[in-house]
């Protein structure tokens, strides 16, 4: 996943969750702090840093989900 914001500071940790709901400051379709519910927790980044990816994408489509909350 590729997100690119003023508001997002590099070196920042962050937990990626499918599903479930969100609550928290919404950052372009993004939550900050917060918590989540009924969420699947995929993985933790640091903003920043590239990583190796997830062949084949996210099962049910990450970023669609997190982006029309």
């Amino acid at each position: 996943m590729v997100f690119s914001s003023s508001a997002v500071t590099s070196g920042a940790e962050c937990a990626m969750h499918i599903g479930g709901s969100a609550t928290g400051a919404q950052i372009g379709g993004l939550y900050d702090g917060g918590s989540t519910s009924g969420a699947t927790h995929v993985t933790d980044v640091t903003a920043g840093v590239g990583g190796g990816g997830m062949p084949g994408g996210v099962p049910g489509g990450l970023i669609p989900e997190l982006l029309d909350r």
